[in-house]
């Protein structure tokens, strides 16, 4: 009798037991889970990270040595993209490969749609090569968007409203975080005016073709060249470059690294002040978007100061 009482005890607990562990494996209901989100490039990134902080899974598969405005993905990181719930668009013609790849497009999200009315023309195409992308044109529209820094705000403001749309519990923390973003921004905008508004007007240089909105944004003219930070410019390039500077030009060149020491001597002995500005497109070596843009408006300002006025 007490053999029986022990087995049938013995096969209650076991029956327990087996009813937890299945209970414990089930997933909670009441759980969401966390978008999974992807940018074509890195001021995008940064912004959905900002604001969505720990309530979505953010991915930038682009290769840090890779310019995401040239980028040609291969099968791995297309794979990320499409297992993405949301993809965020800087829009004006950047990173082009996403029209000759398989992606839903109900995932897009132009982050530059609001003021797709003042999307700046390319002027000219000139076929040249640089980093890994190899060989390609600048023509279209002009596509660093965010140097604007109310460009970079309205694209902050898509971020945000899209986020929000997805995860409505989040709300709050969300719009903290948002806020936090938009002060920097609009703090980044103020010392841009403060720094060009003496300068409405005037024409500057620039080492690539990435400024215009910049420029447009600021009241400034840029003259672009062709250049990489670390080519050798050719007596050619450099006499060309010397024909197209006028007397009243202000010599400042704005370049998005820091150029060669055979560069920059020879901006610096015709009398051009060097400044590096860098636009940011991809993952810094170091810091993260606000910092650079710091760091830029710190270079500008004292690249302005050097001049001979």
């Amino acid at each position: 009798m007490k053999v029986s009482t022990y087995k049938l005890m013995f096969l209650l607990l076991a029956v327990t037991l087996s009813c937890q562990t299945k209970s414990d494996k089930q997933p909670d209901e009441n759980v969401v889970s966390k978008p999974k989100i992807t940018s074509v490039n890195y001021p995008l990134h940064y912004f959905s990270q900002r604001i969505g902080d720990l309530a979505i899974v953010a991915s930038f598969p682009i290769p840090s040595d890779e310019d995401p405005a040239f980028f040609s993905p291969r099968s791995e990181e297309i794979a990320i993209f499409q297992s993405s719930d949301i993809i965020f668009l800087n829009g004006a013609g950047y990173a082009g490969w996403v029209d000759k790849v398989t992606l839903p497009e109900r995932k897009f999200v132009n982050t530059s749609k609001s003021f797709k009315d003042r999307y700046l023309v390319e002027e000219g195409a000139v076929s040249h090569s640089h980093g890994p992308e190899g060989e390609h044109e600048h023509k279209g529209y002009a596509f660093t968007t965010w140097l604007d820094m109310k460009n970079a705000k309205e694209q902050a403001a898509s971020v945000y409203a899209t986020l929000l749309a997805h995860i409505p519990a989040n709300e709050s923390s969300m719009a903290a975080n948002y806020q936090s973003l938009v002060q920097e921004l609009d703090s980044f905008h103020l010392n841009l005016k403060e720094i060009l508004d003496p300068f409405i007007g005037a024409t500057i240089f620039g080492s690539h073709p990435v400024y215009q909105y910049l420029g447009k944004g600021y009241g400034i003219i840029i003259k672009s060249e062709h250049w990489e930070a670390d080519q050798d410019i050719s007596e050619e390039e450099w006499n060309s470059f010397l024909e197209k500077v006028d007397p009243t030009d202000l010599k400042l060149m704005l370049w998005e690294d820091e150029p060669s020491a055979a560069n920059s001597s020879r901006l610096e002995s015709s009398g051009f002040q060097v400044v590096v500005f860098r636009p940011c497109g991809n993952v810094p070596e170091t810091g993260d978007f606000v910092e650079v843009m710091n760091q830029n408006i710190e270079n500008l300002r004292q690249g302005i100061a050097r001049l001979e006025l």
